[in-house]
């Protein structure tokens, strides 16, 4: 559960974009996934860690690199009405 405040902070129209990607590929590290989306690596991995930050990302440390996933099927924006 994400307090409404702070999803302006985390759902954005590139967030958007970045967490419809992840739900249906499986990135390798951001820079693939960065490429595949046509962004810059580093707004890529920003945008992640913040999603990390709240809880609606995780990485999977694989050998050199740490790959993007979601951690939850459903995201619930508070307060519900």
């Amino acid at each position: 559960i994400l307090a409404q405040g702070r999803s302006d902070d985390v759902f954005h129209e590139r967030s958007l974009e970045l967490l419809n990607y992840l739900k249906d590929h499986d990135a390798e590290s951001a820079r693939p996934f960065a490429e595949a989306l046509g962004y810059d690596k580093r707004v890529v991995s920003r945008d992640v860690g913040r999603l990390a930050q709240t809880d609606i990302t995780e990485y999977k440390d694989s050998s050199r690199s740490k790959a993007p996933r979601l951690k939850h099927n459903y995201v619930v924006v508070e307060p519900v009405v």
